[in-house]
């Protein structure tokens, strides 16, 4: 598999069928959601410096 060129500290489920999804204990996954959760809620910190002009 080629590796992608986007990083993630999401847990890599692709190899896993669908139907054994409900059945994996995946307690390291809370972490990663929640970051990624996080970082979604404040979208303003992954544009750093992004200013746009407003209408006065």
């Amino acid at each position: 598999m080629e590796k992608s060129g986007v990083e993630s500290e999401l847990i890599d489920l692709s190899d896993v069928p669908l139907d054994a999804w409900p059945q994996l204990d995946l307690p390291s996954a809370q972490g990663s959601m929640r970051r990624l959760l996080s970082r979604i809620d404040d979208p303003a910190s992954s544009l750093g410096g992004y200013n746009p002009q407003r209408d006065a």
